[in-house]
């Protein structure tokens, strides 16, 4: 191979990588779909956190694998997407600290701004993560006394989206 050309990846792997990103795409915006059908009268969170926390999850590991082919040359063996675990926030840190590249663009620092900053993101990545690891298992935990309970989710973000919701719905009356 030319010391200037970038090895390729293996076809199956590359289009599992695909795969991943295009899946992780659809189920992203289902999630957000559902989450927008949130309201006064329905507040059914778990198949939109569901749906968001396993699919950030999904694409940021595919975002990382993509990466570490793009400084190793090499797809990472199992273990490490493996072990970065399901916390999104850890994800996200371990995107920006190895494998968010500057393009020295205004649209990048926009960007990086964004996730670096928005506070909004942060929670929703937390209460995502949260669900993600222990948070969906809430009420099955519960009943048995499980001492390793997760944050109620429904509970946490739902009360601050029907406040918004509220306030929407005074707003355009």
């Amino acid at each position: 191979m030319p010391k200037n050309r970038m090895p390729e990846i293996e076809n199956l792997k590359y289009f599992a990588l695909l795969e991943e990103f295009e899946t992780s795409d659809k189920l992203i915006k289902l999630g957000f779909g559902e989450l927008q059908n949130i309201n006064l009268n329905n507040d059914f969170y778990f198949l939109p956190f569901q749906l968001l926390s396993q699919e950030f999850e999904r694409f940021m590991k595919a975002y990382i694998c993509l990466g570490y082919f793009h400084k190793h040359e090499e797809l990472p063996n199992f273990r490490y997407p493996k072990n970065l675990g399901h916390d999104l926030e850890k994800l996200l840190k371990e995107i920006i600290d190895n494998y968010y590249f500057d393009f020295d663009s205004p649209q990048f620092d926009l960007y990086n701004e964004f996730i670096q900053t928005n506070s909004d993101l942060k929670e929703l990545l937390f209460i995502l993560s949260e669900f993600g690891k222990l948070a969906r298992y809430h009420n099955s935990d519960l009943i048995p006394d499980n001492a390793q309970i997760g944050i109620n989710t429904k509970k946490n973000y739902g009360k601050r989206l029907k406040t918004r919701l509220l306030i929407q719905e005074i707003i355009e009356r």
